[in-house]
């Protein structure tokens, strides 16, 4: 990968609160498994950067 992925303060406390909702609402039973899918979320960020996408959204009618 080219450069250097700078994420802002407000993503990371946007991924803050949905690690703390995640474990509330017991969809995960250990905070050291909320803490494997944030970190899934970074990677797939980071191994997915450069891909364009790959669809147009549709036009409103």
């Amino acid at each position: 990968m080219v450069g250097e992925i700078i994420y802002s303060p407000f993503f990371i406390s946007e991924l803050d609160d949905l690690a703390k909702v995640l474990y509330q609402q017991k969809y995960f039973s250990f905070v050291e498994d909320v803490d494997v899918y944030i970190d899934k979320i970074y990677e797939f960020i980071k191994g997915n950067i450069e891909h364009p996408i790959s669809r147009n959204s549709p036009k409103n009618s």
